[in-house]
């Protein structure tokens, strides 16, 4: 039932190589503490059934989040919940990460527009000025 939402959320990464995480990690992503790095693949590939070898930090965190439009109402039905509800843990557990770095009233204030604005949050940097 969900291939099409799955195969839909993969194309809008392109034709990309995929990285296996510890490459992509030193390609893209080695400014930020690896653990937290490795945490955020992980949740990619749980929530989004997303390689994270195909995140780039300039993408545009929208290609997470909009809707799957299919070619029937049902099949719309439950790709908008499964989308919803992928949204909605990604969203829990950076609000978690924020508390626990204490930049919540910093990320509030800004609004995170790119997949490496959301690796900036997610391990415990402030947004850039």
């Amino acid at each position: 039932m969900f291939g099409q939402w799955r195969d839909t959320i993969r194309s809008r990464f392109g034709d990309r190589e995929k990285l296996e995480p510890q490459a992509a990690y030193e390609a893209f992503w080695s400014e930020f503490p690896q653990p937290a790095v490795m945490e955020f693949f992980e949740l990619m590939e749980i929530e989004f059934q997303l390689s994270p070898g195909l995140l780039r930090p300039d993408d545009d965190v929208n290609k997470l989040l909009e809707p799957i439009r299919p070619v029937s109402f049902l099949k719309w039905l439950f790709y908008q919940a499964h989308t919803e509800d992928s949204a909605s843990e990604l969203i829990y557990q950076l609000g978690k990460r924020e508390q626990q770095h204490g930049t919540q009233d910093a990320w509030e204030r800004e609004k995170i527009r790119t997949i490496g604005g959301l690796m900036r949050a997610w391990s415990g940097q402030l947004p850039k000025r």
